[in-house]
């Protein structure tokens, strides 16, 4: 087990881009490594900047200038509110 980290949690800009798209890419490669790889990283990338980052409110944590997770904030909030009710 690790220390405490330093990673800073911040928005999204669209420089994140790219590296919102490899989170995803190698999270899902993760989670569900059955499926198959629909698109290219430079879709992928295209994808996060035109859609992800326009349409949708999204932090990343970051250390020493890498991004180690993103989130969508609008999703988060939404969770939470449908376990309440």
């Amino acid at each position: 087990m690790t220390g405490p980290t330093s990673a800073v949690v911040r928005e999204a800009v669209a420089a994140d881009a790219p590296a919102l798209a490899e989170v995803h890419r190698r999270s899902r490669a993760v989670a569900m490594p059955w499926l198959p790889v629909p698109h290219d990283e430079a879709a992928a990338r295209a994808w996060s900047s035109r859609v992800v980052l326009v349409e949708q409110r999204v932090v990343v944590a970051e250390e020493r200038g890498a991004v180690l997770r993103s989130g969508d904030v609008e999703m988060e909030v939404r969770v939470s509110r449908s376990a309440v009710l």
